[in-house]
Parts: structure tokens; C-alpha cells; sequence
């Protein structure tokens, strides 16, 4: 994770964060988690971005136009995003789950040494 200004970010929002948000962040991924597992019209949006990603793939080579060349280059980041979301969520609420364990650790430890 080091080096991604995603997580490099969602670190500093975690270690801001008090216990009932990361609570919260770690329901709301979940939650996310599970209707993309399960929502037919992700997969059919998924499987459309397949698609035009194969075609920006197929057809770079041979465009010349700067603008177009820059339009196919948005395409293809913001497919590779949506095609990354379930993983960006499932390492958030990983995340989130280690950093709410850790805290209770904390917790638990400054409690035995009083």
C-alpha cells in the first residue's frame, strides 16, 4: 500500500477516525461488498466496460488524433477503476477491520496496565 495516495490517504482518515466511524466504514463496505456480489446489473456493467476496454485496446495503435487518444486514456482509467472497486473495498475493509482490532487491543492493554 505504500506509495498509493489512495491508501496513504485512507490511513490518515482511519488514524483521525474514532472507533463508531470506523464502525460505520466497515458496515458501508460490507454493504457494498455484498450487492456487488450479488447485483446482476454489476455484472452486466462489468462485462459492457470488458468490452470497451477491448475495443480502446484494439484500436490506440492506429488513432493519431491527440484528443481521441486522450478521450481512449479516460476510458481506460475509469474502466480499470470500475473493474478495481470490489478490491478497493475489500482492502478498505480489511483495513478498517485491523485498525478497529488494534485499537480494542490498545484498549485492552492499557486496562491491565492500571
Amino acid at each position: 500500500m505504500e506509495g498509493n495516495a489512495y491508501w496513504e490517504q485512507r490511513v490518515k482518515y482511519y488514524e483521525q477516525s474514532d472507533e463508531e466511524n470506523i464502525v460505520k466504514r466497515i458496515k458501508e463496505c460490507q454493504f457494498v461488498l455484498d450487492k456487488l456480489d450479488k447485483d446482476e446489473l454489476w455484472k452486466i456493467i462489468l462485462k459492457d466496460i470488458a468490452i470497451w476496454t477491448e475495443q480502446v485496446d484494439s484500436r490506440w495503435q492506429d488513432v493519431y488524433d491527440e484528443t481521441q487518444l486522450r478521450q481512449m486514456r479516460t476510458v481506460k482509467l475509469a474502466a480499470t477503476h470500475l473493474n478495481n472497486l470490489k478490491n478497493t473495498y475489500t482492502e478498505d475493509y480489511r483495513y478498517a477491520q485491523e485498525e478497529l482490532a488494534s485499537r480494542k487491543k490498545k484498549d485492552i492493554e492499557k486496562d491491565y496496565e492500571v
